[in-house]
């Protein structure tokens, strides 16, 4: 593999998806019971994580789009811990 691949398998990256409201409301709910700092989306539209995976980039952020939202976040953030 290449260094790119490497950085990416020891990182993780981003993923972006559009997901419905309940979807968005849903996970936004279970990260906040999961620790996770996120505030009222307030007239931005937008929920972001405060925390961060690396300076500048938000573990978790959703921006309401005309069909539903359109959600970036860690790839790692919902993969099962491995033993």
């Amino acid at each position: 593999m290449n260094a790119w691949h490497d950085v990416i398998e020891e990182q993780g990256q981003m993923v972006a998806r559009m997901w419905t409201k309940k979807e968005t409301q849903d996970t936004v709910k279970a990260l906040r019971k999961a620790g996770y700092t996120i505030p009222p989306k307030g007239d931005t539209g937008m929920y972001q994580t405060e925390e961060e995976y690396e300076p500048g980039r938000k573990v978790f952020v959703a921006m309401v789009g005309t069909r539903g939202y359109l959600v970036s976040y860690w790839d790692e953030l919902f993969q099962e811990e491995k033993e």
